[in-house]
């Protein structure tokens, strides 16, 4: 059941139009549906979200994807109307929704896109998806962990060879991922992003 609308988003403090724009959906007392949906309007996986973790392994796990599954795309490419020159990734579907928000309420919509990967770990096909929308600038929003660190490094290393500019929206301590931000503070850090130089030396420091 895709571009549905249910209490779960309500408690997440979305509003029905920003779940059907992005065709997400659920299925009744089991999981929270997002799909992949191309610019062609196909879609090629969906991800679902059990609404209640599981309570014994081998349960179906708190995120599941179809085994045999190969993502090979970023979802939100239907969103984007070949304006945006810069293109923010994210890791997660909220994440998506919280960012894309606050990009609406800064008035940039038709200058930058939204798009997320299904979590951290954004493979080579990925990666080409993601690259092949950059026009100008990709701007890497990651969650606020060492698997979001490794997923910017790499997006760097491979970006900076791909697109002409990569950027980078570092979170505050104690903030976990851009769904935890909010809209309202997402909306002062974006234009604070910094280049791949400054990233790299803030890594460095950080780890000294």
């Amino acid at each position: 059941m895709l571009d549905t609308w249910n209490d779960y988003y309500a408690t997440r403090k979305f509003s029905k139009a920003e779940i059907a724009e992005w065709r997400f959906g659920h299925m009744k007392d089991f999981a929270a549906l997002f799909p992949c949906v191309l610019d062609d309007g196909t879609i090629p996986f969906i991800q679902a979200k059990r609404f209640i973790k599981p309570a014994r392994d081998g349960d179906v796990p708190f995120w599941y994807m179809p085994e045999g599954i190969r993502r090979e795309h970023v979802a939100g490419t239907h969103l984007l109307t070949g304006t945006e020159t810069a293109i923010i990734f994210t890791e997660g579907p909220f994440d998506a929704l919280r960012t894309r928000r606050a990009i609406r309420k800064m008035g940039k919509l038709k200058s930058i896109g939204v798009v997320f990967g299904y979590g951290s770990k954004i493979n080579p096909d990925q990666q080409d998806h993601l690259f092949g929308l950059v026009k100008k600038e990709l701007i890497i929003l990651s969650d606020n962990d060492m698997a979001g660190d490794q997923c910017a490094e790499t997006l760097e290393d491979v970006g900076r060879k791909r697109v002409p500019r990569v950027t980078r929206v570092y979170l505050p301590e104690g903030v976990k991922d851009p769904d935890e931000a909010g809209s309202s503070l997402l909306m002062k850090l974006i234009p604070a992003r910094t280049d791949l130089f400054t990233s790299r030396l803030k890594n460095v420091l950080s780890a000294t």
